[in-house]
């Protein structure tokens, strides 16, 4: 009589389909009939039988079965031992075999162990470029979002940074392979000056088996990279203007009549002015921005100053102003223009009519002086010429 016993292994778990396990009978005694080998192993969840076991006698044989703890990483062993007793009777001269496992009759000696490899972490790591650096930080947010309901999620699907900068969402814990997907956005909270990054980035995490140990990588956009990069892009705009006043004594002032010229501090003319019929002039504003191609924070030095031309009659008034303007970023998307030697810009001419002896046409008072002047030059030549024909006559008497 012949007797097989066949051995079923079951594994829980996402297990590698390529790990073999071993499995060990043993005899009551020496004299209990065995296989051909004593062990057997099983690749994987599958099944096999030891070799055939003979039996020539009638009798009651008992064996212990179990499996080899293999220590491999992740997996639970079931080491529990399985207690086989084959029971040989005589059926009409036939020797019949039967067996129970553990005291129950069963097609088959069943192991099942369970495989849970060790579970991973994974923090996915934020940064904040910004095209140019504002005087005030900014508190920046970003929000992680899950595929499903199923997807692992850090403790705070939020995470905030201030100004330019890095942070981490908390650890994300992954315990079984498979393929995670992630949307993560920047909120755009309209901050003024900044344009958001407000498109969003899909991550895709892919968690793989290494031997017992989870391992864990995932692309931004298709792409592989060590941090998810936002960049935000910032402007700050800032304007100020001069004016000034022109007095004109001696006469009355005419408009477009004098000229005023604002130039840099390398002395460079930057625009040319007139004064109204009301002696005012405006120079047209000047404009500061900071952005990523410009930035015009600093301090500068503009001079103003009337030009001296040739107008009869007219001394100019050569006073020379300084203004000084320093630019600084507030932070909001404005600057601040701070401007100090603008406040009173004035410019004070005077006229005097040129000296001619002629009378013009039209002055009386001017015509009867010539003409007293003129008579009495006449009514003294007159009364020479007499004199001198009075001592004339005296000599000859």
């Amino acid at each position: 009589m012949k007797l097989t016993l066949p051995v079923k292994k079951t594994v829980d778990g996402p297990a590698p389909s390529d790990k073999t396990f071993t499995f060990t009978l043993a005899g009551e005694n020496s004299d209990t009939p065995m296989p051909a080998s004593d062990t057997v192993t099983i690749t994987g969840s599958g099944e096999a039988n030891f070799g055939e076991i003979t039996y020539t006698a009638i009798g009651t044989y008992k064996y212990t079965l179990t499996e080899t703890d293999g220590g491999e990483t992740g997996y639970t062993y079931d080491t529990t031992s399985r207690e086989i007793v084959v029971t040989v009777t005589d059926d009409d001269g036939n020797l019949k075999a039967t067996y129970t496992v553990d005291g129950a009759t069963v097609e088959k000696i069943e192991f099942t162990n369970t495989y849970e490899p060790n579970p991973v972490k994974l923090t996915l790591p934020v940064k904040k470029l910004l095209d140019v650096t504002p005087a005030v930080n900014t508190i920046f947010t970003f929000t992680l979002a899950g595929e499903d309901s199923d997807t692992p999620m850090p403790a705070s699907d939020t995470v905030t940074i201030e100004g330019a900068g890095e942070a981490s969402f908390g650890e994300i814990t992954y315990t079984a392979i498979g393929t995670y997907k992630y949307t993560l956005k920047e909120n755009d909270d309209g901050e003024t000056g900044y344009t958001y990054d407000t498109t969003p980035r899909e991550i895709v995490v892919t968690v793989t088996d290494d031997d017992g140990n989870l391992k864990v990588t995932y692309t931004v956009d298709g792409a592989t990279v060590e941090k998810i990069e936002f960049t935000n892009k910032y402007e700050a705009t800032g304007k100020t203007q001069f004016e000034g006043t022109k007095e004109l004594n001696g006469r009355g002032l005419k408009a477009d009549e004098f000229t005023f010229e604002l130039y840099d501090g390398e002395g460079n003319l930057i625009e040319s002015v007139q004064n109204d019929a009301d002696g005012k002039f405006v120079f047209s504003e000047l404009e500061y921005l900071l952005n990523e191609t410009q930035n015009d924070v600093g301090t500068y030095t503009y001079t103003v100053k009337e030009k001296k031309e040739s107008l009869t009659g007219v001394t100019y008034d050569e006073t020379e102003y300084t203004i000084t303007v320093t630019v600084t970023d507030n932070g909001d998307g404005t600057l601040n223009v701070d401007v100090s030697g603008a406040e009173a810009i004035k410019f004070t001419n005077t006229y005097k009519p040129p000296h001619d002896d002629t009378p013009g046409t039209g002055d009386n008072s001017q015509i009867k002086l010539w003409s007293a002047m003129t008579l009495a030059s006449a009514a003294g030549l007159s009364c020479m010429a007499w004199l001198a024909f009075r001592k004339k006559k005296r000599e000859e008497q």
